[in-house]
């Protein structure tokens, strides 16, 4: 994959998905097997230099949960920057759009800002504090 340029998307939580519809996963147990041979491919992966990006495959894990699959990523060795470059840049760059993934003049730019300090706890992502979207911004709102 290195060598071809080919990139790599883990996809971890289907993985983990699938152990526990298949009920053979308990939650803070041993890893299964499957998650073992994930975590063994993320890893030769990484050391290898293939391109990593970040997998979605909603539908196999439940929608809105994508930040699950940030945090098994920097789980498995992967800096917090990375695990963000891979949801951004690099999956722009896996596409061929330039005009994605990045903050500059002239990108499609969706952003989010949160309250924590994503390089330093990339669970911060979960605590969206607004969300700018095709140049309208929205700020959650307060549970009744």
């Amino acid at each position: 994959m290195q060598l071809k340029g080919t990139a790599y998307l883990p996809t971890l939580m289907a993985v983990e998905s699938i152990e526990r519809y298949r009920g053979h996963y308990t939650p803070g147990g041993p890893p299964s097997a499957r998650m073992t041979e994930a975590a063994a491919a993320f890893a030769r992966a990484r050391a290898a230099g293939v391109i990593i990006g970040l997998g979605s495959d909603v539908g196999v894990f439940p929608h809105g949960t994508n930040l699950d699959e940030l945090i098994a990523m920097t789980r498995l060795g992967m800096t917090n920057a990375e695990a963000l470059t891979a949801a951004t840049a690099v999956n722009a760059r896996i596409l061929r759009r330039d005009d994605l993934g990045r903050v500059a003049e002239g990108a499609l730019a969706d952003l989010i800002a949160v309250e924590g300090y994503p390089l330093a706890d990339v669970a911060a992502l979960s605590r969206p504090a607004l969300v700018m979207t095709d140049g309208r911004v929205f700020r959650p709102t307060a549970a009744p």
